[in-house]
């Protein structure tokens, strides 16, 4: 059963999903009507999910099941991820490519790969206060207050150049 996001409760559980780049407006509708459909017929052993979805930056798409209401089963969250598969594979969309990390700089989002975080940063291309986007959130009170965090307080830390420290 489809509601609107808002309307969640903070322990919702999500899933995020990041593309490999932003979407246009065209796939942004078909994303829409496709995770409409999919959502308000969202089943777990035939029990209609509280369920919704949000596009978040253009580039990620969150799925979100309220499991107070009713949980998620295995079937049911398979069915999610055939669901976003075929998104995937019907957009040319690298939704399930985890090798990746963005950073959110004004209206820009940078998507740098892994292996190109420690250059990237050398460059100067980020750093620890750059905001940067949690995709490990597993709630939506997760997704509410720590969705966009400091690179600094997350794992990209460790991509950070070495500081020296005189004293």
């Amino acid at each position: 059963m489809l509601v609107d996001f808002n309307s969640l409760n903070p322990h919702s559980r999500v899933w995020i999903y990041h593309s490999e780049r932003k979407f246009t407006p065209a796939e942004k509708n078909i994303i829409c009507d496709a995770l409409s459909s999919f959502t308000s017929d969202w089943k777990a052993h035939g029990i209609p999910l509280t369920s919704s979805f949000e596009i978040k930056f253009d580039s990620f798409i969150v799925l979100a099941v309220d499991e107070e209401a009713h949980g998620a089963s295995g079937c049911s969250i398979d069915g999610s991820t055939r669901a976003i598969k075929e998104l995937e594979e019907r957009l040319g969309l690298g939704l399930f490519e985890r090798g990746k990390a963005s950073f959110v700089r004004g209206e820009e989002l940078l998507t740098v790969p892994l292996k190109k975080l420690k250059e990237s940063a050398a460059a100067g291309e980020w750093n620890a206060e750059t905001l940067s986007v949690n995709t490990l959130v597993a709630t939506k009170g997760e997704l509410e207050d720590s969705f966009v965090v400091p690179a600094g307080t997350t794992w990209l830390k460790r991509y950070l150049p070495a500081t020296h420290i005189s004293g």
